[in-house]
């Protein structure tokens, strides 16, 4: 008994397959979204652009670029179909993956921290020597007459002890 698959039928069992797709990067890309908050609209723009790219393709590939309506409900059948029957039972896998991605990024980091740290100690030290270098190598010329300060009169302090060591 031979079963015989028309296209169209073929077509919307692949749409479903597509949907299924769709689901599972959907439920990746949450798992990231979970533990870095700020990283939401970017990851759904990028889902966005990705399943659009995913959905183009297919149409253009399974139907000849005609979109029809049974491609459409198929994708949205496999994604609902994902939904309800592996996401809840597929998020500890996904968690355990995010925290091993999460330990081996770290890992891989040391070096750039590393050298961040070390960088920062250096620009300190430049800084420090700067200022030194600035106070003790300061060429001063005898005989010109440099003033104290720039503006008018000083103000607070400074000035009323001026007052009263005149007065005394």
């Amino acid at each position: 008994m031979a079963i015989h698959v028309t296209e169209q039928l073929r077509t919307f069992l692949l749409s479903i397959l597509l949907g299924l797709g769709a689901g599972v990067l959907y439920d990746l890309l949450r798992a990231v979204r979970l533990r870095h908050p700020r990283l939401t609209a970017p990851l759904d723009l990028l889902y966005c652009q990705a399943v659009g790219l995913a959905v183009f393709l297919f149409v253009l590939r399974q139907s000849d670029g005609q979109l029809r309506g049974f491609i459409l409900l198929g994708g949205l059948g496999g994604g609902v179909l994902f939904f309800f029957l592996l996401s809840r039972p597929l998020r500890p896998v996904w968690d355990f993956w995010m925290d091993r991605w999460m330990e081996l990024f770290q890992f891989l980091s040391l070096p750039g921290r590393f050298c961040a740290a070390v960088c920062k100690k250096f620009a300190f030290q430049a800084k420090t020597l700067f200022y030194f270098l600035r106070k003790y190598a300061t060429i001063h010329i005898e005989g010109v007459w440099k003033p104290l300060r720039k503006g008018g009169m000083s103000h607070g302090k400074a000035r009323q002890t001026r007052k009263k060591e005149k007065i005394r």
